[in-house]
């Protein structure tokens, strides 16, 4: 990376925020963070040894953004991060997000054009498609040595409950955690984002099945009635993928193939590290574990910054690469592979697979460029998460979907 002046970066949340100011951390001779905000004062101590003793704490985050801050990392809740992210492009500071762009099609299209009024830089962090054995299908795909893609799968299977993280085992339903209501499709960074890398393609329609099966699932505090969901996506170039959002199945996996016209790629299931790959052609199969040397991931730029710190952040050390393309991206030195556009599209993806689900018709993606196909759904602020039940303008349970309008005739990208 350049030596320009030194990035002051923000930090939104205490839980997965703590792990990435540990990533700033390992590049601190370009970036520092100097700010962090979390209305819990008792998740403090997680930065304890991750930020710089100065570093400043703020529950208000319109004190936190105008601090002086040149970008902020958003690690709050999953589905509150566009009015955030709106908030920072206002006060002229660019952003990485770390989940979904937006919870609503009415939230993606406010987010594309405060980021387009203000000129500002966006980029979602998609992060599996840092695994070795995935950026190896990336090389191999973009080098053209595996031909045109034609179909691929991407399952990621959070076992034994994706309702496990602090904060979700929760019984107040008049003060609900995003994670009770998560519809299987919502989330699909993990998924369909990491083929969306690696194969430098755009979905173009949606058609979503849940797993449906009442009574699976004996949680005292999930409400939903489907442990995940199977995504069929058409891509821009004219590819079929087959994706799950996040699952309620045992065992954890995360899992991707991907059929080109020479070869198949895939990794191995219940490789944790997703190390292995495995290249079957018509001579036979081969399993190979690349190593990042061999894929292209650890320049000998970044070998040395490895050297000197410890990288070994979220996600097994991935989301080290996330924070060194988004400095390079501040820095005018790259261009984005996950911008603005395409996140909102991911989101619509998640959104309209939902729905989906409750009206059995397959949905084409509205193009966020577009501004004809904004206007279409500017006014859709339908969702399933709220504070409480009552609240809440979507179904969060298959079982519900008769209590909803959901043929609004505004709505015009039903097929």
């Amino acid at each position: 990376m350049s030596e320009k002046k030194k990035l002051k970066i923000g930090i939104m949340g205490g839980g997965m925020g703590a792990a990435h100011a540990k990533g700033f951390m390992a590049l601190s001779d370009y970036a520092v963070v100097t700010a962090v905000c979390e209305t819990n004062p008792e998740l403090y101590s997680r930065f304890d040894g991750r930020v710089q003793p100065d570093t400043k704490f703020y529950t208000d985050f319109d004190e936190f953004i105008h601090s002086g801050i040149d970008a902020v990392m958003l690690a709050n809740y999953f589905h509150e991060h566009a009015k955030y992210a709106i908030k920072a492009f206002e006060a002229g500071v660019d952003v990485m997000s770390e989940t979904t762009a937006a919870p609503t099609l009415a939230e993606c299209v406010e987010l594309v054009e405060a980021c387009e009024k203000y000129g500002r830089k966006y980029v979602l962090a998609v992060n599996c498609a840092y695994f070795d054995a995935v950026y190896n299908m990336r090389n191999k795909i973009r080098s053209g040595e595996a031909g045109p893609v034609l179909f691929a799968e991407a399952e990621y299977y959070h076992g034994p409950d994706p309702t496990n993280a602090v904060g979700s085992f929760n019984t107040d339903y008049n003060n609900l955690h995003w994670r009770q209501t998560l519809p299987g499709s919502y989330y699909n960074m993990h998924t369909l984002g990491a083929l969306m890398y690696v194969t430098d393609s755009m979905p173009k329609s949606v058609w979503c099945k849940s797993i449906h099966v009442p009574g699976l699932i004996v949680h005292g505090t999930k409400l939903t009635d489907s442990p995940g969901a199977v995504v069929i996506t058409e891509m821009d170039n004219g590819a079929v993928f087959k994706t799950t959002g996040c699952s309620g199945i045992t065992p954890t996996s995360k899992w991707y193939r991907i059929n080109c016209e020479n070869f198949c790629m895939e990794t191995e299931r219940y490789d944790g590290p997703e190390r292995k790959f495995i290249q079957a052609m018509h001579s036979g199969t081969e399993i190979t574990i690349p190593g990042a040397k061999n894929v292209g991931l650890d320049t000998p730029e970044i070998l040395e910054l490895k050297e000197k710190v410890d990288t070994t952040t979220g996600h097994g050390g991935i989301d080290f690469y996330n924070k060194v393309h988004f400095i390079k991206y501040l820095n005018g030195e790259e261009e984005p592979e996950f911008d603005i556009y395409r996140a909102v599209t991911l989101s619509a993806v998640g959104i309209l697979g939902w729905y989906s689900v409750l009206t059995g018709k397959e949905f084409r993606i509205p193009d966020f460029r577009n501004p004809e196909d904004r206007d279409k759904i500017r006014w859709d602020t339908r969702t399933p998460f709220g504070k409480t039940v009552d609240e809440l303008t979507l179904p969060y349970k298959v079982s519900d979907r008769d209590r909803f309008d959901l043929y609004d005739s505004r709505y015009r990208f039903r097929l």
